[in-house]
């Protein structure tokens, strides 16, 4: 059942022209690259600036993530999602 939901998907946006946008994503290097910048921002941030404040740390983390999630939906996502 599943696959056949996945091989509508993939036709109706092949109809829509954009056949190389599957809906399964490979990780490519950048995806990769870009998680490990992120990561390294974190724990730099936390060693200098708030290593005995937890709240604030976790409220810093949390804001560090929402940033990256919005460059990387701005520069890095599917062409075919909602915003072209």
């Amino acid at each position: 059942m599943r696959s056949v939901r996945i091989v509508e998907l993939q036709a109706r946006m092949s109809s829509l022209g954009h056949p190389g946008c599957e809906m399964v994503r490979q990780i490519h290097g950048a995806d990769v690259l870009y998680v490990v910048a992120m990561a390294a921002i974190i724990v730099g941030v936390d060693f200098v600036f708030f290593r005995s404040r937890f709240w604030e740390r976790l409220m810093v983390n949390i804001g560090i993530v929402l940033v990256f999630a919005a460059f990387y939906l701005r520069f890095f996502k599917c062409p075919w999602s909602p915003g072209d």
